[in-house]
């Protein structure tokens, strides 16, 4: 798992840092096992434009499925071509 926000990575890896979200944090930790092996780096923001782009539109539209499998919106295919090549 890739992520831009610190505070994310840190209340995964520590959250006993983060009392005011014990309890979100404590399903989380219950959820990752069902995962298998899980792992979390930090990605700088203009190299994760693309998910959080993605993460973005599922939360606006309120999608609950995965709309990337079956190839996405029209937009995904330019953005993620942009990206790579800004790598």
């Amino acid at each position: 798992m890739d992520t831009s926000s610190t505070d994310l990575r840190e209340a995964l890896l520590e959250p006993h840092r983060f009392p005011e979200n014990r309890s979100l944090l404590d399903r989380i930790s219950l959820l990752l096992p069902q995962l298998g092996s899980w792992t979390i780096l930090h990605a700088n923001e203009p190299k994760n434009r693309v998910a959080q782009a993605i993460a973005s539109s599922v939360i606006a539209e309120n999608r609950t499925q995965s709309y990337i499998a079956i190839g996405g919106p029209g937009w995904l295919s330019h953005a993620t071509l942009h990206e790579s090549r800004a790598m």
